[in-house]
C-alpha cells in the first residue's frame, strides 16, 4: 500500500461503507482486479475509467441509475459483474469493450433496452440476463454473439422489440430461431420459468454441444412431449432440469439416448405418472430427483441404478426365488429425506430391523408406503414395528398400511417422535382407530385420507389429554366417511 501505482488487485472487505470518491482509483494505474462485491456502492466513480489495465470488475448492487460512460474506456476488461444493480441503462458505447468475455446483468430490472453497440461484444462467452423481465433488443444482439457458451434467460421477459415489455415475474421469449441460430457453441442454456418460447425445438437441433439445459417450470401447456423428443437428441447433455411442470405426464423412451446424462431433475412434476424403462440404460446417471411427483409410480424408477442416485426414493424389489429383498442396501445410507415404497416386497421383519432406521439421525422427512391390495410376504405390522423412525424426523407419512393395529412406537408417538410437525396417513383401509396424534406437542399439519374403517375420532386421539392448540389448524376428518359421522366429528 506504500506504492499505489504498483497495486495489481484490490478487494473491499465485507461491511465497508465508505463512499468512493471521484478520484478513488486514480493512483492505481496498474490495477488488474477490482472486487467491490462486499461493500455498499452508491455509484462507480469516474476515475474508474483511468484503470486501463483492468481485467476484472465485480461491482454488484450499484444504487445509482447511471453507469459512467468512462467504463467503456476499459479496453482490457474481460469480466464485468453488475448483478442486482439499480441502473436504468448501459452506456451506449458498451460495444467498445472488445475483450469482454463475461457479463452478468442478472436482476438489473431497471434496464429496458440493450444498446445497439451491444452486438459488438463478439468475444462474449458468458451472458446472464436472468430476472430481467423488461429488457428488449436481445434478439438483435444474440445474432452476433457466436462465441457464447453460457446463456441464462431464466425468468426473462420477451425477446423482440415488437412485443411490449413484460413486467410480470414470468415472461415469454419471442421467436428464437433467428436470434440463436448462430449459437452452435452453446454449452449452458437456462430458460427456467419462461412461459412461451417460439422455435425452441428448431434451436435445440443446432445445439449439439449443449451440456446443461434448464427448462424448469417453462413452456406451460403445448407440445412439450415433442420438445423432449428433440432434447433426447442432445448427445452431449449432462444436466437436464424439467422440474415443476404441471403438464408433464410422461417422459419419452428416447430419453435413454442421453448416454452422458449425469443429473435429471423431475421434482415437483405433480402429474408425472411413470418413467421410461430406457432410463436404466443410462449408465452415467448419478442423480435422479423426483421429490414432489405425487402421482409417480415408484416401481418405474430405474432398478439397476446406484441407490445413491435414487435417494431419497427407494423402491423395495425382490426377484423370483430370492430369499430377501434389496432393503439391506439402506444399511449404510444416511439421507435427510427418505421415501421407502413397495414395502410389501420385504421378505422378513429381520430385513427391516437390519437397516437400523432409528439410528439414522440425519433423517428429517420419512415416508413408508405399501401398495394397497398387493401380496405381502410379511404382515405389515411386523415390518412397521422394525421401521421405528429416528427421533429427529419432522415429517412422517404412512401410506398403504393394511393392518388394523399399530406398533407400540406409533401408539406412543409423542414420546418417540417429539419433533414431528406434519403427519400424513393415507390409504389405510383396515385402520379403525387412530394413534394419539393429538399428543404431538409441535404438530401443525395433519392429513388423513382413504381410511373408510374409521367411524369416530374421540378422546383417544388425544391420548386422554388434549395437546393440539386451537390455532394449529388441524381438522382430523378423514375423507370417505359417511356424512353423518363427518358432521358429528366437526361438531
Amino acid at each position: 500500500m506504500t506504492s499505489h501505482a504498483r497495486l495489481v488487485a484490490l478487494r473491499f472487505l465485507e461491511g465497508c461503507r465508505s463512499k468512493l470518491s471521484g478520484a478513488a482509483f486514480a493512483p492505481s494505474m496498474s490495477l488488474r482486479v477490482l472486487d467491490l462485491s462486499e461493500c455498499s456502492i452508491q455509484r462507480l466513480p469516474d476515475s474508474i475509467g483511468q484503470l486501463k489495465q483492468l481485467r476484472y470488475l465485480n461491482a454488484p448492487e450499484i444504487q445509482d441509475k447511471i453507469v459512467p460512460q468512462c467504463i467503456t474506456e476499459l479496453s482490457n476488461l474481460i469480466y464485468l459483474d453488475l448483478h442486482g444493480s439499480s441502473i436504468s441503462a448501459l452506456p451506449k458505447s458498451i460495444g467498445k469493450l472488445k475483450k469482454l468475455m463475461h457479463l452478468n446483468l442478472s436482476n438489473c430490472r431497471g434496464i429496458h433496452r440493450l444498446p445497439v453497440s451491444f452486438k459488438n461484444l463478439e468475444k462474449l462467452a458468458h451472458l446472464d440476463l436472468s430476472n430481467c423481465s423488461c429488457i428488449t433488443g436481445v434478439s438483435e444482439s444474440l445474432l452476433r454473439l457466436s462465441r457464447l457458451e453460457h446463456l441464462n434467460l431464466s425468468q426473462y421477459g420477451h425477446i423482440g422489440d415488437l412485443r411490449r415489455a413484460n413486467l410480470s415475474r414470468y415472461g415469454g421469449i419471442g421467436d428464437l430461431r433467428t436470434a440463436m441460430s448462430g449459437l452452435t457453441g452453446l454449452q449452458y442454456l437456462n430458460l427456467s420459468y419462461v412461459t412461451s418460447c417460439v422455435g425452441l425445438q428448431e434451436v435445440l437441433g443446432n445445439l449439439t454441444k449443449l451440456r446443461y439445459l434448464n427448462l424448469q417450470g417453462s413452456l406451460e401447456n403445448g407440445p412439450f412431449y415433442e420438445l423432449l423428443e428433440c432434447v433426447s437428441r442432445l448427445s452431449s447433455l449432462e444436466y437436464l432440469n424439467l422440474s415443476a411442470h404441471f403438464y408433464l405426464f410422461t417422459i419419452p423412451e428416447s430419453i435413454g439416448n442421453l448416454r452422458k446424462l449425469n443429473t435429471l431433475d423431475l421434482s415437483h412434476c405433480s402429474n408425472l405418472q411413470s418413467l421410461p424403462a430406457s432410463l436404466s440404460a443410462i449408465n452415467s446417471l448419478k442423480f435422479l430427483h423426483v421429490t414432489g411427483c405425487l402421482k409417480l409410480d415408484k416401481s418405474t424408477l430405474p432398478q439397476n441404478k446406484s441407490i445413491s442416485a435414487l435417494l431419497p426414493h427407494f423402491v423395495v424389489h425382490v426377484g423370483d426365488g430370492e430369499s430377501s429383498s434389496n432393503l439391506s442396501e439402506l444399511e449404510d445410507k444416511h439421507p435427510t429425506l427418505l421415501e421407502i415404497s413397495r414395502l410389501e416386497n420385504v421378505k422378513s421383519a429381520e430385513e427391516a430391523k437390519r437397516i437400523k432406521l432409528a439410528e439414522k439421525q440425519s433423517i428429517e422427512e420419512l415416508e413408508l408406503a405399501w401398495t394397497r391390495d398387493a401380496k405381502r410376504f410379511v404382515d405389515d405390522t411386523k415390518v412397521l414395528r422394525e421401521l421405528k423412525p429416528p427421533d429427529t424426523i419432522k415429517i412422517l407419512a404412512l401410506k398403504g398400511y393394511n393392518s388394523n393395529i399399530f406398533p407400540s412406537w406409533l401408539m406412543s408417538i409423542a414420546t418417540n417422535l417429539p419433533h414431528v410437525l406434519k403427519v400424513v396417513m393415507e390409504d389405510l383401509p383396515s385402520c379403525n382407530i387412530l394413534p394419539p396424534l393429538g399428543q404431538l406437542p409441535n404438530l401443525k399439519s395433519l392429513h388423513i385420507g382413504g381410511m373408510g374403517s374409521i367411524r369416530k375420532i374421540d378422546g383417544g386421539f388425544y391420548g386422554g389429554q388434549k395437546s393440539i392448540s386451537s390455532t394449529s389448524g388441524v381438522c382430523p376428518v378423514p375423507y370417505g366417511l359417511p356424512g353423518r359421522v363427518e358432521r358429528d366429528i366437526l361438531q
